[in-house]
């Protein structure tokens, strides 16, 4: 019987593959269309971000 943080580095590795599998027949994205997605999270995460410092006060009380 594997313990659980074997079962789960093994789950891990098998979702690593299945999603390189998927890709694989994928044509490439244009360094532009990345560039695009990048720019995106950025932005994205740069919201989060205000959002939580809005929330929380603005920082660390110190």
């Amino acid at each position: 019987m594997m313990s659980l943080r074997s079962l789960a580095a093994l789950s891990a590795l098998v979702l690593q593959l299945c999603s390189c599998a998927a890709t694989a027949g994928k044509p490439l994205a244009t360094d532009q269309d990345a560039d695009r997605r990048r720019n995106a999270a950025i932005q994205e995460m740069e919201r989060r971000h205000d959002t939580t410092m809005m929330t929380s006060g603005g920082g660390s009380g110190m």
